[in-house]
Order: C-alpha cells, then structure tokens, then sequence
C-alpha cells in the first residue's frame, strides 16, 4: 500500500480475525487444517477486497476506509467470540513454528521465500513496476492507461491474505488466538516500511528494505525486553524511530529539488 501512498490501519484486526478463525475451525484437529487454512485465507483476502473496493471504486481516503473495515469486522468477530480466547490450534501448525531444519526454525525458511518472492513481484514483474508508476504520479499513471483501479484492489487484497496468513502463523506460535493478538503488530509494521526507506506519499520503496527495518525493530524490541523496560517505552521508541524517519526523508526530497 505505501508504495500507492495508501495505508492498512486494519491489519492488526485482520491478522486477529485469521487467528481466530484458524483455531476455531482446526480446534486440535490436524484434519480440519485442509479446508481451513483456504477459508480463513479466503475471509482474510475479502476483507482486503472490501478495503481496495472502497480506495479504488467508491474513492474513500485509505486511512478511513481500512480503518472502519477493522472497526466493523471486530465487531463482528466480537460478536461470534464474545471476546474468548481460541484455544487448540492444530497440532500440525504449532509443530512447524517449533521445528527446526539443521538448526534454523522453519519459520525462518518461509520468510526468506516469502521476501524472495515479494521482491521479485515487486522489481522483476510488470506490475510492480506498474505500482511505482501509480504510487509517483496517479495522473500519469492514468494518461498511460494503467489498470489503476484493478491494482489497487488487488494489492489490499493480497495485504489481507498476508495478514491473514500471520495470524494463522501467530496462533500456531502461541497456541491459541485472541481476537486483540494482531494489535500490537500495526504501528511496528508502519514503522518497518518508513525505516526500510519507503516513501509514505508512494512511489519509492523496496521489500528488503522493509525486511531490514523489520529486523532492525526485532532486535530492537528484544534489546528494550533484555533491559526490562516498559511497553510504554518501546512505543515511545518506535514512534520517535517513525519521526526521524520521516524527517530523513523529508530531508533527502527537499535537497533533490534544489
């Protein structure tokens, strides 16, 4: 979305939602994994359809969109959970986040495919180059004939599959699922993508750039856990990284234009 000077403020209810929704319909049950890892995929991709239809199609300001998509869609997983906890996500899933391949946790390897795939979409096909020509400059982007609308949509639908599938991932880590377990994911995810060098009005960024900020945060919050300081600072840090992040950046655009 940065890169279409977009935004997701519904990211931490969708990964969330597909938390829940995995440990519900699995509940210990290894069998249940067939169709339900492709059901709570596919209710995490419509939310992002939702989000991208209301960008593209009815032209609602990302932040307002994204962001009373999480508002009704927490509403509505409250209303089926009543705020309880899932427990018993299945075997399998817990045993892949725990696993080890010569010495290296399985969830290591999928990030690292993960990235290889995002950053060959993003620089090596047509439309991710076709997203940096709609993220510099919209008008052009439509002289040009670009399927602006169509690329939009598909681009916040493929962030709520991701986020779907880091619930899914979170639920096997802990165990179980809690409807809240994705919130605290929003503002560092925010920041990782500022940090990695992606410019917030779109048209600049790169995927590994996000990845490092994504890593540097990680290690980051491990430091600030080791010194047993408060959550209170950690998002005092990462609103502050945020901030000379964006002034960088600010600094960088004005000494391009002299």
């Amino acid at each position: 979305m940065i890169l279409l000077g977009g935004i997701d403020l519904s990211l931490g209810v969708v990964i969330g939602v597909g938390g829940m929704m995995i440990a519900e319909l699995t509940r210990g049950s290894n069998d249940a994994l067939l169709y339900a890892i492709p059901l709570t995929l596919l209710c995490c991709l419509g939310i992002g359809l939702i989000n991208g239809i209301g960008v593209a199609i009815a032209k609602i300001p990302p932040f307002i969109v994204t962001l009373a998509s999480g508002i009704t869609f927490f509403g509505v997983a409250l209303g089926f959970t009543a705020g309880n906890s899932q427990q018993s996500v299945a075997p399998a899933i817990q045993q892949f986040m725990s696993s080890r391949w010569l010495g290296v946790p399985y969830p290591v390897y999928f990030i690292i495919v993960f990235a290889v795939f995002a950053w060959l979409f993003q620089n090596k096909s047509a439309e991710g180059r076709k997203l940096y020509a709609i993220g510099s400059s919209p008008g052009a982007a439509n002289v040009l004939g670009l399927p602006i609308a169509a690329l939009t949509i598909a681009v916040y639908a493929i962030s709520g599959l991701c986020a779907g599938m880091t619930g899914i991932l979170l639920a096997g880590y802990s165990s179980s699922a809690t409807l809240d377990m994705g919130d605290a994911l929003l503002m560092p995810s925010i920041a990782a993508v500022v940090i990695g060098g992606a410019r917030v009005t779109g048209g600049s960024g790169i995927y590994l750039g996000t990845l490092a900020g994504a890593l540097f945060l990680s290690t980051l919050s491990t430091v600030i856990t080791t010194l047993s300081l408060s959550q209170g600072f950690r998002d005092l840090v990462q609103g502050g990284i945020i901030i000379i992040a964006l002034l960088l950046q600010r600094g960088r655009l004005n000494l391009r234009s002299r």
